[in-house]
Protein backbone atom coordinates (compact mmCIF):
# COMPACT_ATOMS: atom_id res chain seq x y z
CA UNK A 1 0.00 0.00 0.00
CA UNK A 2 1.96 2.96 -1.28
CA UNK A 3 2.12 6.21 0.98
CA UNK A 4 3.00 9.24 0.48
CA UNK A 5 3.23 12.96 1.58
CA UNK A 6 2.62 15.84 -0.71
CA UNK A 7 3.57 19.19 -0.60
CA UNK A 8 0.85 21.28 -1.81
CA UNK A 9 -0.11 25.29 -1.86
CA UNK A 10 -2.07 27.77 -3.63
CA UNK A 11 -1.24 26.36 -7.26
CA UNK A 12 -2.43 23.16 -8.29
CA UNK A 13 -0.23 20.56 -8.33
CA UNK A 14 -0.34 16.30 -9.35
CA UNK A 15 -1.79 14.51 -6.51
CA UNK A 16 -1.08 11.01 -7.52
CA UNK A 17 -0.11 10.44 -11.39
CA UNK A 18 -2.75 7.51 -13.60
CA UNK A 19 -2.56 4.15 -12.49
CA UNK A 20 -3.72 1.47 -13.31
CA UNK A 21 -5.39 -0.94 -11.56
CA UNK A 22 -5.81 1.82 -8.52
CA UNK A 23 -9.02 0.87 -7.04
CA UNK A 24 -9.02 3.38 -4.37
CA UNK A 25 -7.12 6.82 -3.07
CA UNK A 26 -7.40 8.15 0.58
CA UNK A 27 -6.38 11.61 0.50
CA UNK A 28 -6.22 12.92 4.14
CA UNK A 29 -6.11 16.68 5.33
CA UNK A 30 -3.50 16.81 8.18
CA UNK A 31 -4.07 20.78 8.59
CA UNK A 32 -5.87 22.27 11.39
CA UNK A 33 -6.72 25.35 9.17
CA UNK A 34 -6.03 24.96 5.51
CA UNK A 35 -8.94 23.83 3.19
CA UNK A 36 -7.11 21.06 0.45
CA UNK A 37 -9.28 20.71 -3.03
CA UNK A 38 -8.90 17.92 -5.36
CA UNK A 39 -10.18 17.35 -9.43
CA UNK A 40 -9.42 15.02 -11.79
CA UNK A 41 -9.04 17.75 -14.14
CA UNK A 42 -6.01 20.08 -13.79
CA UNK A 43 -8.24 23.18 -14.99
CA UNK A 44 -10.75 22.77 -12.32
CA UNK A 45 -8.42 21.97 -9.71
CA UNK A 46 -9.29 25.20 -7.57
CA UNK A 47 -10.57 26.44 -4.43
CA UNK A 48 -13.67 27.70 -6.41
CA UNK A 49 -14.50 24.38 -8.48
CA UNK A 50 -12.66 21.45 -6.57
CA UNK A 51 -13.85 19.11 -4.13
CA UNK A 52 -13.03 20.11 -0.90
CA UNK A 53 -11.42 18.37 1.79
CA UNK A 54 -11.41 20.29 5.45
CA UNK A 55 -9.38 20.34 7.82
CA UNK A 56 -8.36 17.13 10.10
CA UNK A 57 -10.59 15.37 7.92
CA UNK A 58 -10.27 12.63 4.67
CA UNK A 59 -12.03 11.75 1.94
CA UNK A 60 -11.81 8.15 0.37
CA UNK A 61 -12.14 7.88 -3.71
CA UNK A 62 -13.32 4.60 -4.78
CA UNK A 63 -13.73 2.56 -7.78
CA UNK A 64 -16.38 0.79 -6.76
CA UNK A 65 -18.78 4.31 -6.36
CA UNK A 66 -18.14 5.10 -9.55
CA UNK A 67 -14.98 7.27 -9.07
CA UNK A 68 -12.07 6.82 -11.67
CA UNK A 69 -9.32 6.24 -9.30
CA UNK A 70 -6.78 5.13 -12.34
CA UNK A 71 -6.65 8.98 -13.20
CA UNK A 72 -4.15 11.77 -12.73
CA UNK A 73 -5.65 13.71 -9.36
CA UNK A 74 -4.88 17.11 -8.73
CA UNK A 75 -4.93 19.20 -5.61
CA UNK A 76 -4.34 22.60 -4.46
CA UNK A 77 -4.93 24.51 -1.03
CA UNK A 78 -6.21 27.36 0.40
CA UNK A 79 -2.68 28.34 2.23
CA UNK A 80 0.58 28.00 0.97
CA UNK A 81 3.27 25.67 2.81
CA UNK A 82 0.79 22.42 3.32
CA UNK A 83 0.93 18.67 3.21
CA UNK A 84 -1.79 16.46 1.68
CA UNK A 85 -1.36 12.58 2.84
CA UNK A 86 -2.28 10.08 0.14
CA UNK A 87 -2.48 6.48 0.23
CA UNK A 88 -3.24 4.19 -3.30
CA UNK A 89 -4.79 1.10 -3.01
CA UNK A 90 -4.56 -1.83 -5.61
CA UNK A 91 -6.87 -4.83 -6.88
CA UNK A 92 -9.08 -6.18 -8.71
CA UNK A 93 -11.40 -3.77 -10.67
CA UNK A 94 -15.01 -3.69 -10.12
CA UNK A 95 -15.74 -5.33 -13.43
CA UNK A 96 -13.67 -8.11 -12.95
CA UNK A 97 -15.87 -9.15 -10.07
CA UNK A 98 -18.71 -11.21 -10.58
CA UNK A 99 -21.65 -12.17 -8.13
CA UNK A 100 -21.51 -15.23 -6.40
CA UNK A 101 -22.90 -17.82 -9.10
CA UNK A 102 -26.80 -18.52 -8.77
CA UNK A 103 -26.51 -21.77 -6.89
CA UNK A 104 -28.44 -22.40 -4.15
CA UNK A 105 -26.52 -24.17 -0.90
CA UNK A 106 -29.17 -25.75 1.95
CA UNK A 107 -29.01 -22.67 4.80
CA UNK A 108 -28.49 -19.59 2.04
CA UNK A 109 -30.16 -16.77 2.68
CA UNK A 110 -32.15 -15.51 -0.38
CA UNK A 111 -30.01 -12.92 -2.37
CA UNK A 112 -30.95 -10.63 -5.76
CA UNK A 113 -28.00 -8.73 -7.52
CA UNK A 114 -30.91 -6.51 -8.87
CA UNK A 115 -30.76 -3.71 -6.22
CA UNK A 116 -33.86 -1.71 -5.94
CA UNK A 117 -35.77 -4.73 -6.75
CA UNK A 118 -38.24 -6.85 -4.52
CA UNK A 119 -37.16 -10.42 -4.32
CA UNK A 120 -39.30 -13.08 -5.23
CA UNK A 121 -40.93 -15.69 -2.21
Amino acid sequence: MPTKAVSVGTSAVVLVEESRNRTAIIIANPDTAAILYISDESDKCSTSQGMPIFPGTYIMLSAFEGVNTEAKWWVISDTAGKTARVIELYGRSPQEIVPPSQGVRQGDPETSWKFGQVMNR
